[in-house]
């Protein structure tokens, strides 16, 4: 589709729209749910033995630690602890 919107004489002459392209959006699916079912502290343990940087690692447990799902109805909103999966 995006290849679609380049200028070409072809497109030019026969002067088809074309659209400003000006940003995307990306989004995955977890078919599996596997990214909510990881162990924090085990794939955490891991980093070191895969040559991850500590500055790296600590700023992944760091954004990992103390997560919370903020539930909202009926205009009461209620923090859920989540202890399991990825950010």
């Amino acid at each position: 589709m995006l290849a679609m919107q380049r200028s070409t004489l072809f497109s030019r002459e026969q002067k088809i729209i074309r659209y400003r392209v000006a940003g995307g959006i990306g989004v995955f699916l977890d078919i599996e749910r596997a990214f909510d079912m990881v162990n924090r502290a085990r794939l955490f343990s891991k980093l070191a033995t895969l040559g991850v940087p500590q500055p790296i690692a600590q700023l992944l447990i760091q954004w990992h630690q103390d997560t919370r799902y903020h539930l909202a109805a009926n205009g009461v909103e209620e923090p859920i602890a989540v202890g399991r999966g990825l950010r």
